[in-house]
């Protein structure tokens, strides 16, 4: 249930055009101060989560 409840959320945020995918433009989002939060995906490589590890703590993002 509350998985579902979360999809939903995402999906409405898709809709409102407040929803960023991709490496590079979500990386890009966060350096220009506009992300408030970052998931990524459970098998993401440890490179990726690193990354994003990193930028989000340089940029006071939640991960």
């Amino acid at each position: 249930m509350m998985k579902h409840k979360a999809l939903s959320l995402l999906g409405m945020a898709m809709r409102a055009g407040m929803l960023v995918t991709g490496d590079e433009t979500v990386l890009k989002t966060v350096q220009q101060g506009k992300a408030k939060l970052v998931i990524t995906a459970g098998d993401a490589s440890d490179n990726t989560k690193k990354k994003f590890r990193d930028k989000c703590a340089t940029y006071n993002v939640k991960l």
